[in-house]
């Protein structure tokens, strides 16, 4: 009976309210592998099954426009690991918001020159949210 149905149900797709209801019926405590946690031989064949020419990518490369949108993808504010910062002169109490102005303002081309400033007690960072 059960296949009857699977073959029947086999190839199509479910509805948007089909699946938003589904998601919250197994969500939580109602999901089949709620508080379990896989066994560390597991996890190590698991790994091993797809090491080498087993890895869906092996032997693939990304296409250069690809690479490039994913570089322009974390540029800036974009960059997850990115900090907003202002550097504030002791003396003249003069704020630069911008890295970049930062290090064109104390005629720097990298961070390093920046933090040597600052631990040379020209400057203070102040962290912006």
């Amino acid at each position: 009976m059960i296949e009857k149905i699977r073959q029947k149900r086999l190839g199509k797709k479910l509805s948007k309210e089909t699946r938003a209801k589904l998601s919250k019926i197994f969500a939580g405590e109602n999901n089949p592998f709620f508080g379990k946690k896989h066994s560390e031989e597991l996890k190590l064949k698991l790994s091993e099954n797809r090491k080498g020419a087993n890895n869906p990518m092996y032997g693939k490369q990304f296409y250069p426009y690809f690479i490039a949108q994913q570089n322009k993808n974390k540029i800036g504010k974009q960059n997850p690991m990115s900090k907003a910062i202002r550097l504030i002169n002791i003396d003249t109490k003069q704020i630069i918001n911008c890295e970049s102005q930062i290090e064109g303002f104390l005629g720097f081309k990298s961070k390093t020159p920046i933090q040597q400033a600052i631990k040379k007690k020209q400057y203070y960072v102040q962290k912006t949210a």
